[in-house]
Parts: structure tokens; C-alpha cells; sequence
């Protein structure tokens, strides 16, 4: 037993500095509150993977669903003669919000949503989200959350935890 505690010691640090998280929020607009419909905008992507955006934007959807709101997701739109993918326009994304009655946009960044590159493996998730006013989008709440599993941990449930510790932050009723 005492052999045990010694190698359960010993292998501490490692098993903790494997699942590292850290989430930031900034303060929200007064008397900010999502409740009833929210938009969601495709998500950007800043990642080598280029299902990354999308990800991130259906794991935002399914946990703000699982928070009592009504989600519309936003299609992504098709890429142009470069390949580039065009975002909604602040126009678009006003009239999506007013069609629905939404109390907020909701948008972000997949930051990173990779396998790291060192001898372990492990899967690294970051996004950045921010919350829009639905009128003219000006920023009502910003936070960001990321995101590093370990040993078994899957990429999507890596990313599905930074997600929801972001949602956590979030002024939501």
C-alpha cells in the first residue's frame, strides 16, 4: 500500500498538468439576460482543421438548448471562387435576430481543436464567444474558455467541456 501512495504521488503532476483549463469572461452589459430565442452565427475559424467553426458552433447550440433557450443556428455560407467563407453581414445578422424575436447573437472563434504534437497526444480545445445586442450588435458579453484533455479523452469532449465552461459565464436566465 505504501508503494502505492508513493507512485500515486510521484504521478500527480503529471495527471493534473494533463487536464488543464482556463476560462475568462468579461463583465456583461447591464441588465443583460439571455432568455426565450437566441441567434447563432456561424463560428470563425482560426484552426488548421476546417471543421473546427462548426463544431464549436453546434456544441455552443446543443448546450444553450440544454439551458432552457431556443437556438436558431445560422447555416454556414458557401465559400467564394477563392474558398474564403463569407460571414453574415451586420444587416443579415440584425434581420435573423429580429425575424426570430432573439435577445442575443451569439458568435465566436474555434481558437485552437487539435491532437497536441507532444509524446502524450492530448486533445486541446479553445474558443472565444461573444454575445451581440440583437439591435445592432454592439458587444454585450465576451468570454473565452480552453480546454486540454487527457490520457482517453476524446477531441469533441474536450471541446464540448471548454464549452461548457464558457456557457457557465454566460448572463443566461
Amino acid at each position: 500500500m505504501h508503494t502505492l501512495k508513493r507512485i500515486l504521488f510521484l504521478l500527480a503532476p503529471i495527471l493534473i498538468a494533463g487536464c488543464v483549463s482556463n476560462v475568462e469572461s468579461g463583465p456583461a452589459k447591464p441588465d443583460i439576460k439571455l432568455t426565450g430565442t437566441v441567434v447563432i452565427a456561424p463560428f470563425a475559424n482560426a484552426t488548421d482543421d476546417d471543421n473546427a467553426g462548426r463544431a464549436f458552433a453546434d456544441l455552443i447550440a446543443t448546450e444553450l438548448a440544454y439551458h432552457g433557450l431556443v437556438v436558431v443556428s445560422l447555416p454556414p455560407k458557401p465559400t467564394d471562387d477563392l474558398g474564403a467563407v463569407p460571414t453574415y453581414t451586420t444587416e443579415e445578422l440584425i434581420q435573423a435576430a429580429k425575424k426570430n424575436n432573439a435577445s442575443g447573437i451569439v458568435r465566436g472563434t474555434a481558437i485552437e481543436f487539435r491532437y497536441k504534437t507532444d509524446l502524450d497526444g492530448d486533445p486541446a480545445a479553445g474558443v472565444y464567444v461573444e454575445i451581440l445586442d440583437p439591435t445592432n450588435l454592439a458587444a454585450m458579453w465576451h468570454g473565452s474558455s480552453s480546454r486540454t484533455g487527457l490520457v482517453y479523452a476524446s477531441l469533441a469532449g474536450t471541446a464540448q467541456t471548454a464549452i461548457r465552461d464558457v456557457v457557465a459565464r454566460m448572463p443566461i436566465r
